[in-house]
């Protein structure tokens, strides 16, 4: 009787403890995701000429793929 009771308080014990293990990674895998999203999301502002004959840049602003685009065509 006495060991059932251990067990039964332990088993009370321990599974909360079991539970948060298992939410943080979820939390932490929609964090990562926020996080690309936004990063993927950010714009990237540059300096370019708009033609080698001209000292005058302009200012450009891309995302991160636009940009890699924007570079494969230069």
């Amino acid at each position: 009787m006495r060991f059932a009771a251990i067990v039964a308080g332990l088993t009370f014990v321990a599974a909360p403890a079991f539970a948060g293990q298992q939410e943080a990674p979820a939390e932490t895998r929609t964090q990562a995701s926020k996080a690309e999203a936004k990063k993927d999301a950010e714009k990237i502002c540059k300096y370019i000429r708009a033609d080698m004959s001209s000292r005058r840049k302009q200012k450009v602003c891309m995302t991160e793929a636009e940009w890699i685009e924007f570079n494969r065509g230069n």
